[in-house]
């Protein structure tokens, strides 16, 4: 497979740093470019133009045995040990656990975040298709035999306009051992007789456009059956969001899953996958019906203990709740993990350094102003000419301005009923950031040989140790702020896909979950080309869930 011995035909990657600067600003204004022409050239529209056939031709994979498994993995492709830990899981031919064994599925659904931080071919290489590859490599024999790879497009998936999905996903490509079988970004496979997989596109808005729809409702009108039971991939698991100030993202899905209803009498949505929230969570009806995020494919981890216990409305019925069965990690190991924010200036060093400069051009440009000479000066007139300075203006403004825009005022389990608490605790915190610029420089002038390394040093210290317990106390006391608590972690355990067994009679759910990765290092000759510190160990997250039909 590889050109040379241990010579990689990839470069495996370290986990994204969320917190890089240079990273943070081209992730930002691809995000804003996508999302500005994602409206004018939605790429999904050409598909349905391109793609007539695809209408009318179901992808069928029923059999007379009625015997069928299916792997489902989300978020995946971000630092390599993590990525490859769950591809070689995924490749495993059975995994046992007690009273149980499972065998790998004839069909892989990736569902959204392919890949970090933006979809470019290098990156898809680098961080999706080199450590699938090598965990599951081309095998000899008949084409048809080889797994079936679906993928949905996720938000970053949509960071370059979907080209380079598009290109991945629906050319009909080998990953590895796997296949590729789709033509569009969206698609419905037939399982069983009674058994449909509906996988969709929401775009970057959770939008389902109306070619989307027709094709939906195309294949219900002429293939569906009496009775049949959907599994629907969505890219985000808009159930919860529901909770946060925007409603409108689970309407969207509400509204998609009242078609499937008006356009099937008795058709019936009864599991529901997404990930985007890198843990795993199931929510269960009354009904039995389920909603299950499963992001733990290979991203850092999110936390668990802000999700809501119950989210009602959510059916057609208003007395229908959707309550928190389990979730994993567990509410304690997750809250566990947030205080790792207390190590910030390390973990983020990079932005660290960036806080050090702003010290560092602050003190020069008032060392200007301020020498050994005006040792006597009172804080008062300190800080008049400190705001009065040019350069210390600028700087003061930017870090105020940043810190304010930084604040996250849409939490998906908001404990206030306005915005404006969160924008007012991101004020404050400003406020302490650039006390905390004025009060280091008022100590570090009285040593003026070394004043300008000190306040690069306190800069890099002090401003990310401040950032670092503003996370904390925003994710204990405000529920807000998950996302960015937890991409600085950069937490490679807790992962977890989900494996579907098919029968005749049911659907049994298996939510497979690895607690710790390993590191894997470089061999020099045995079957798998990497060599892992310790033996990953894959579990049960929790009993099988079963769902007759």
């Amino acid at each position: 497979m590889y050109p040379k011995k241990n010579k990689l035909p990839f470069d495996p990657q370290k986990s994204v740093d969320w917190y890089d600067p240079r990273q943070l600003a081209k992730t930002g204004i691809k995000f804003l470019i996508s999302t500005t022409l994602g409206n004018f050239a939605d790429k999904r529209e050409m598909q349905a133009a391109l793609d007539r056939e695809n209408e009318k031709l179901p992808y069928d994979y029923s059999n007379k045995k009625e015997n069928l498994w299916v792997d489902y993995i989300s978020d995946l492709g971000d630092g390599f040990d993590a990525t490859y830990t769950m591809a070689v899981e995924l490749s495993k031919r059975e995994l046992s656990f007690e009273n149980h064994k499972t065998t790998q599925g004839k069909i892989l659904i990736m569902g959204g975040d392919q890949v970090y931080p933006a979809p470019d071919r290098k990156e898809y290489d680098n961080r999706l298709a080199g450590p699938y590859e090598t965990a599951n490599p081309l095998r000899k024999g008949k084409k048809k035999n080889r797994p079936l790879l679906f993928a949905i497009p996720g938000n970053h998936d949509w960071y370059d306009g979907l080209t380079n999905f598009l290109k991945r996903f629906c050319q009909k490509r080998l990953l590895g051992n796997w296949v590729t079988d789709q033509r569009r970004s969206y698609f419905a496979l037939k399982l069983s007789s009674k058994v449909w997989l509906f996988g969709i596109d929401i775009q970057l808005n959770s939008d389902i456009d109306i070619h989307q729809i027709n094709y939906f409702k195309n294949i219900m009108a002429c293939y569906f059956e009496s009775g049949c039971k959907i599994i629907l991939c969505t890219a985000e698991p808009s159930w919860v969001y529901k909770t946060s100030y925007n409603k409108k993202r689970y309407q969207n899905l509400k509204y998609f899953e009242g078609i499937i209803c008006k356009s099937s009498k008795d058709a019936e949505v009864v599991i529901t996958l997404a990930g985007d929230l890198h843990h795993y969570a199931r929510y269960e009806s009354q009904t039995g019906t389920q909603k299950i995020t499963a992001g733990g494919g290979g991203a850092f981890m999110h936390p668990t203990h802000h999700l809501p216990d119950s989210i009602s409305k959510l059916g057609d019925s208003e007395d229908e709740t959707f309550n928190l069965k389990t979730c994993f990690p567990s509410h304690k190991e997750s809250k566990r993990l947030l205080f790792r924010n207390l190590i910030f200036p390390l973990s983020s060093w990079k932005l660290s350094i960036l806080f050090g400069v702003l010290y560092f051009v602050f003190g020069s440009s008032l060392n200007i102003h301020f020498n050994s000479n005006a040792a006597n000066i009172t804080f008062f007139d300190y800080f008049i000419k400190s705001i009065l300075n040019p350069t210390s203006v600028i700087i003061i403004t930017l870090l105020l301005f940043s810190l304010f825009v930084f604040s996250d005022t849409n939490p998906y389990n908001h404990k206030f009923k306005s915005p404006l608490i969160y924008k007012l605790f991101g004020c404050f915190h400003g406020l302490i950031q650039v006390s905390a610029l004025l009060v280091s420089y008022w100590y570090i002038r009285s040593v003026p040989s070394y004043s300008l390394i000190l306040m690069f040093l306190c800069g890099c210290i002090l401003a990310g140790s401040i950032l670092g317990v503003y996370l904390i106390l925003s994710s204990l006391i405000l529920k807000n702020h998950d996302n960015e608590a937890y991409s600085s972690l950069r937490w490679k355990g807790y992962k977890n896909f989900i494996r579907l067994h098919i029968t005749s009679s049911e659907i049994t759910i298996f939510p497979i979950g690895v607690r710790d990765v390993p590191e894997w290092n470089l061999t020099n000759g045995s079957e798998l080309p990497f060599k892992s510190s310790f033996d990953v160990k894959s579990f049960l997250i929790e009993d099988p869930i079963v769902i007759k039909i």
